[in-house]
């Protein structure tokens, strides 16, 4: 939005339907700006400082397309602590090390949907953890104190497993919002359940990271494009807005 409309001008309310600021928007909203860094610290990385009890809480929710993520000096009281994620297509490796201070950190980790078989090691030796359930995919807590000068190395593997990466849209301001909406993703049985929804008349490429669908119905698997699967739906004709349901098999 920096660029997009009137410089430096961030609004607090957007359209739903179009990409452009609301008539009763107040522009150069302070606060409206913070929610560049607000969201990204508290949101994508799930960072929860509590200095008084010298812990913290880190839940990362990072786009299985981010193959590699760092991040420095996430403060906790009197220690900083810097983080690494990389990403696989069946793992995750977490680095992560304080300098200033011995914080306890509360890690935890999410898993693809239907993922099985999960084994996590903390600095080459099996770890303890926590299964999470809760909204949308399972999740993986553990302890660990991440003081001193070495790095604490977390690392989870796991097989099966699936990310749904919908296709990027870039909109120009005024324009209608036609890019494809995922509804619901969950596993199924034998597979998994994918809800979306799309402009009709149109078809959307979806890639697929992870585990390889024997089959599909809903949508074609069209190729293999790096480390992703991609597959492609297609709405029926007709005005408006539509959903399709794709059911994918193991």
């Amino acid at each position: 939005m920096t660029f997009d409309f009137s410089r430096g001008r961030h609004p607090e309310l957007l359209s739903g339907a179009y990409y452009r600021p609301l008539d009763t928007a107040v522009p150069q909203q302070f606060f409206a700006t913070s929610m560049l860094v607000n969201p990204a610290v508290t949101g994508l990385l799930g960072w929860e400082p509590d200095a008084p009890r010298n812990r913290a809480r880190l839940a990362p929710q990072l786009p299985p397309q981010w193959g590699q993520v760092r991040v420095s000096r996430l403060r906790v009281g009197a220690a900083s602590v810097d983080a690494e994620f990389t990403r696989m297509a069946q793992g995750l490796d977490v680095a992560l090390r304080a300098t200033g201070g011995d914080p306890a950190i509360t890690l935890e980790l999410p898993l693809p949907e239907g993922a099985t078989g999960v084994q996590v090691t903390l600095d080459g030796a099996p770890a303890k953890v926590e299964r999470v359930a809760g909204p949308g995919a399972s999740r993986i807590r553990l302890e660990l104190t991440a003081g001193g000068r070495a790095r604490r190395q977390v690392s989870v593997r796991w097989e099966g497993g699936l990310d749904v990466i919908p296709e990027p849209v870039t909109l120009e301001p005024g324009q209608e919002s036609g890019g494809i909406r995922i509804l619901d993703f969950a596993p199924r049985g034998d597979g998994w359940d994918l809800l979306v929804e799309g402009t009709r008349g149109r078809s959307y490429e979806i890639r697929l990271y992870g585990a390889t669908p024997r089959s599909l119905t809903g949508a074609t698997l069209e190729r293999r494009a790096g480390p992703y699967n991609v597959l492609r739906t297609a709405f029926p004709a007709g005005s408006g807005r539509a959903t399709l349901r794709v059911r994918l098999v193991r």
